[in-house]
């Protein structure tokens, strides 16, 4: 009966209905929830704001593909990429609240990628080693937000 059980219970705003057959929303996999946030924080959703009232010639693409890193996946934030030149593209990453293990892991993965296209936007009351960071990586540091204005003269 897709979506529909046979009820013998009263509907709360009166008698069952014809047949006594009620929607089960829950019957079909089919739960209220909130929609799904569109952005993992105001940091990130704040940055891709501004930077597209910023650079309107680029795209902004919310979760890009995945990229293989030593036999693991690394799933980017966001890829910037000029329209007229696809193969200008970049993978910003906001580093923002994270515990040592997580940024040892998430540099480690970022290093054995090779990434030559990653900017690391990195929360600047956070303690950082250069040592820490993949070779040649660009590096914006942030309080706050992330300043769209600088990580588009880095990709300029």
């Amino acid at each position: 009966m897709d979506g529909l059980q046979p009820t013998r219970r009263p509907h709360p705003r009166g008698p069952s209905r014809p047949g006594g057959v009620e929607p089960d929303a829950t019957a079909s996999g089919i739960h209220a929830r909130q929609a799904p946030r569109q952005y993992d924080s105001r940091v990130e959703e704040r940055f891709a704001r501004e930077f597209r009232r910023l650079a309107p010639e680029w795209d902004v693409f919310r979760e890009p593909e995945p990229i293989a890193a030593d036999g693991r996946l690394i799933f980017p934030d966001l890829a910037l990429q000029l329209r007229s030149d696809p193969a200008r593209r970049w993978l910003p990453e906001i580093v923002g609240f994270w515990t040592p293990d997580y940024v040892a892991r998430k540099l480690a993965l970022s290093r054995s990628a090779r990434l030559s296209n990653l900017i690391l936007c990195i929360d600047g009351d956070r303690n950082w080693s250069e040592a820490d960071l993949p070779p040649g990586a660009l590096v914006v540091r942030f309080r706050r937000r992330v300043d769209a204005a600088a990580v588009l003269r880095q990709v300029g």
